[in-house]
This record gives structure tokens, sequence and C-alpha cells, in this order.
């Protein structure tokens, strides 16, 4: 009877073998006829895109005489004294004398605004036709008077300087040089350009002009805002792209994440060499400015990461908790900008720079001391990293401080934490969010304990493909989960039977359908210690280490399984793991 039954199941799983193989052959029979008419259609597609687009440019093309001519009209003075400034400020090659006289005529009655040189005037003209930003105070006249006052004096300086580099017509030095020139408008503070969208009225000008100039890959003037952004929403920069009114210059790319473009800039610094003489514009240190993608999505986050990281830094003015320090904030052609100080590389970088052998353990030591400090002031600010992953740990020139980045996934601990599966990057998710169980500061330490082990030894400690597969990589390691958790975990029947045996999904090589396979752990299959060793060279007592560096390794074994408890409630606390002798004892 039983002899029936499996011949029984054995053709049945025949017949499903050959049903799929003619469904792969059918799906195969397409002609090249038909290949060859897609090809075409989306030839055809591609062409009728560009000549679209051509069209549009020829049409921009046509129009540039008539919005030249709207703009020069735009630029005809309304009042004498207008008219006065306006002539005065308009040539190209003005003798000193008239600078000092100018200088002398603003400080008795400011003048209303006036571009340095004609091609500032064309630009300035073409952002009026665009929607202005909005102004500090809350009427359009009173805006226009506090912009008046603030470029008075700065009209005479930028006269003498403008006409040697084009690149700095739409800057405004003023508002940001190591010895300002007074403010005339009482508005303006240094709190106002602390802020996201205001910078004074005189950098809001600037701005404005900054935005009228041929956006990438164009060459149309007053090209529309949303051209600075690629289709996703990315900021699409430009080396000698200017920031913040001029305060920041762009000089190469950082890197690139799901959330932002981070850029490395220039701060600039402006010196006034002697009386009389005109200011100098020189570049200072170097910065980090990373640009939230423009979408409200994507702002929203930014705006909790913002205010995560002036929290942190708050309650850090000593910049000695290894979180990495925001410095400034702005808005940029409508992305979120925050300015960051200068580091070296992430960890996953350094790993690779080492060739993947990991680091002495001395250094991970080090890092490892770090990274408790900073997971103690997460606590102390009532914030979960979420995140916390070697691409999100920093390190410094000289490769001895490192600073967690990257606060765009955290939340707040006194927030009811959102059920999900998929919070934290896959190797460094902690076991209760896969299970679906609440989640603390202790999935943070998870992750820590993850990284120092890829620090040593230049590997992943679980690489799975899926959260099942990790599940079966943590099982491997530290033995299997008591039935409390599965029991509580909402996620728990996706990888458990209803005895709390694991269950191992595999897919079926040939059908595609999935197959579950049992697997009970009493105990762990693999040793953490032994791991560890392997990767200093050696395998079992054969691995050529001091007693010295035996016993650190030792000490580091414990102190990420006392990271990777099973049960978050057991997981030492970063507090305790500062005092394990694996920080304290040299």
């Amino acid at each position: 009877m039983l002899a029936a039954s499996e011949r029984a199941s054995e053709d049945e799983y025949q017949r499903r073998v050959e049903a799929k193989l003619r469904e792969m052959e059918e799906q195969q029979t397409k002609t090249e006829e038909e290949l060859a008419e897609e090809r075409r259609k989306r030839r055809e597609a591609i062409l009728a895109k560009y000549k679209i687009k051509e069209k549009e440019e020829i049409e921009e093309k046509k129009q540039a005489p008539a919005v030249e001519e709207a703009n020069n009209e735009a630029l005809k003075p309304t009042t004498s004294t207008a008219s006065t400034s306006m002539s005065a400020s308009s040539s190209t090659a003005a003798p000193s004398s008239s600078v000092s006289s100018s200088a002398t005529a603003s400080s008795a009655s400011p003048p209303s605004p006036s571009p340095p040189t004609a091609r500032v005037a064309s630009i300035s003209s073409a952002a009026a036709s665009k929607p202005s930003p909005p102004a500090p105070s809350t009427s359009a006249s009173s805006a226009n008077n506090s912009a008046s006052t603030t470029n008075a004096t700065a009209t005479a300086t930028a006269t003498a300087t403008a006409t040697n580099d084009d690149d700095d017509d739409d800057d405004d030095f003023d508002m940001f040089s190591s010895s300002p020139i007074p403010d005339a408008s009482p508005s303006t503070s240094a709190a106002a350009m602390d802020g996201i969208g205001e910078g004074g009225a005189a950098a809001a000008l600037n701005r404005a002009a900054a935005a009228a100039l041929p956006g990438p890959g164009t060459g149309g003037v007053g090209e529309m805002l949303d051209s600075w952004d690629d289709n996703e929403g990315y900021y699409r920069y430009r080396l000698g792209d200017l920031l913040d009114g001029g305060r920041y210059r762009v000089c190469g790319l950082q890197g690139s994440g799901v959330f932002s473009t981070v850029l490395r800039v220039k701060e600039l610094v402006q010196t006034q060499s002697g009386s009389g003489a005109p200011p100098t514009v020189q570049e200072g240190r170097e910065l980090v400015v990373k640009l939230i993608r423009n979408n409200e999505t994507m702002l929203k986050a930014g705006l909790k990461e913002l205010e995560y990281l002036r929290l942190l830094r708050d309650h850090d003015p000593d910049n000695r908790r290894h979180c990495v320090r925001l410095l400034h904030h702005f808005r940029h052609r409508g992305h979120l900008a925050l300015v960051f100080e200068p580091m070296q590389m992430d960890l996953r970088k350094v790993i690779k720079k080492f060739g993947s052998v990991g680091l002495s353990i001395q250094a991970v030591r080090s890092y490892a001391k770090q990274l408790m400090i900073a997971l103690k002031h997460l606590k102390k600010c009532q914030i979960l990293h979420g995140d916390i992953k070697p691409d999100n740990i920093l390190v410094n020139d000289t490769m001895n401080v490192v600073k967690i980045c990257d606060f765009g996934s955290a939340g707040r601990l006194s927030d009811a934490c959102e059920i999900t599966p998929y919070l934290v990057s896959r190797f460094y998710r902690a076991p209760e969010i896969m299970l679906g169980l609440k989640y603390d500061e202790a999935a943070d330490l998870w992750s820590v304990g993850c990284c120092l082990f890829e620090l040593y030894t230049g590997k992943i400690l679980f690489n799975g493909a899926d959260n099942n597969t990790m599940l079966k990589c943590i099982q491997d390691i530290k033995g299997r989960f008591n039935k409390r958790m599965i029991a509580r975990a909402a996620f728990a029947y996706q990888h458990f039977d209803e005895e709390g045996v694991f269950e191992l999904k595999k897919k079926d090589s040939v059908t595609g359908e999935e197959r579950r396979q049992k697997i009970r752990y009493d105990k762990p299959t693999k040793d953490l210690h032994q791991l560890l060793r392997t990767a200093s060279g050696g395998s079992n007592d054969k691995a050529k280490l001091s007693h010295h560096d035996s016993k650190k390794l030792r000490q580091l074994a414990d102190f990420i399984h006392q990271c990777l408890m099973l049960d978050p409630q057991q997981r030492a606390k970063c507090e305790d793991l500062l005092k394990h002798p694996f920080i304290t004892e040299d």
C-alpha cells in the first residue's frame, strides 16, 4: 500500500515537471518577427520623443527675443533716484574714486538695489519674471525696502570686483564674511541666516538670480527650477555651483543614496586686506552638504532627520559623543540642504581598502568603545537610529575616530514602533524585527554587533538572501529561539510551524514551487569564536596568535555574543558593555 502511494506521488511529481517544461517551451516560441516589431515600435517612440523635444527647443529660441525685451522693460527705473543709481553701477570700468563716492552716498540715503554688472542686471531681471521666494517680512513693500537697504552697502565693493570673475556674479559674500559689513536692516539677524528657507533679503535676491541661470545641459535663460533635478528628484550638481547665496562652492561628489545626494564643498570666506581696498574671497574649510531629494515624502523624512540631528548636537556641545555633527542647514532650489563636518570615508570603504581581510583587534576595540558611546548618546536623546551598518559609520582622515551618520530612518523611542519586517538593512536586522515583535534601542546594539564581526573578519556575519534564510543563519550561531518569543511574534507563522520548529523555505528548481524543510536546533551548529579565529589566519589551534591577542579574541567573541542575544530583553546594555574587559583591558 505504501509503495503504491509512493509511486503515485512520484508519477504526480513527474507530470508536474513535464507540464512545467512544456510551459517553458511555449514561452520561448515568440518569433523573430514579433521581436523585430517590438524593437521597431521602441525606436519610433524614442524618435517621436526627441522630435517633440527638438520642437520645444525651437519654440524657446523663437520666444527668446520677446522674453529679453520684457526683461529690459522690467529693468527701467521708476524714480530719479533709482535711475541715478542704475546708471552709476552699470558701467563695467568704474574708477576707484567713483566707488568711494558711491559708498558715501549710500550711507546718507540708501539707493535702490543695483546689480554690479550688466550681466547680473539681466540675470536679476530674468529672476524677476519667476515667482519670488517668500520674504522675511509680512508685506511685499517692506521686503523690497529691506532688500534695498541690505544691498546698498555691498554695491560699491561688488562693482569693483564683479568683472574679475563671472562665476561669482550671483554671490552675496557679505552675508557670511569672517568680518561682515554691518547690515543696515535691523530685520536681518543671525537667526534668520540659520533658517531653512531664509538667509536675509540680499541672499534671497541672489538665490533668485542664481535660479535664473541656465540649468545643467541646457542653454536657455530663466530655466524652470525643476530642471536642476533628475527624474527621481536628485539634485544635478555642477562643479563650481554656489550654494546658500554664495556661502559654499561645490568641488565634488561625496556619494548618493536613497534619500539624497552628498556633495563636497568649500566654504567661501571674505577677507578685507586694508582700508579702501576691495575685499577678497578665499576658500576656507572643506565641508559636506547633503541635498535631500526634491519630493514631498523625502522632504518630510529630511525634516525629521534635521530634528534628530539638532537634538543630538544640542545634547553634545563638546562634540564627543560620536554622532556626525550638523553645522548648518538651508534650502537650495527646492532641496533641503544639511551641512556636516567633513569625514574621510565610511567603514565599508575602510574594509575594502584593507583587502576585505579585516582590521586589527586594537582598531576594533577602539571603534567598539566609540560606538557604545554613540549608542548611549542616542538612548539619552530617545532616538532609534534604525539603519546602523558599516556604510553609515564614518571615519576621519587619521582613522582613529568614528561617527554614526545618516539618520534618515531614525525614529523616537517614545513613539509607537511600526511593526515591519524590513526595518534596517537585511544583514544587520535584529531578529525581533524579522519576527514582528516590538523593538527598541536593543535593535541598534544588534546591528553594531554584526558590524564589529565584519570589521575584524572582513566578512558579513549573517549573509541571508531574505528574512527566512537570515533566521537560519542566526540560529546556526545562536541556537533556537525560545517558544515565548515565537508565541508573541506577528510573523512567526512565516518561519515556524505550530510546535515552534523552524521551517526553511526553498524553491523547487524545476517547478518553482515553495517547499519547507523543517530544521530542529538543539544547539548552535557554528562557533562564533572559531569563526573569528579562522579569520585571524588559522583554524582550530593552528592560528599563530600571541597569548595577548588570543585573550582579546576571546573577549571580542564574548562582547559580540552579548550584543547578539536572541531575546532583546536579555541583550546587554551599552552602559554595561563599556565596562566589558574587551573595552577596559589593554
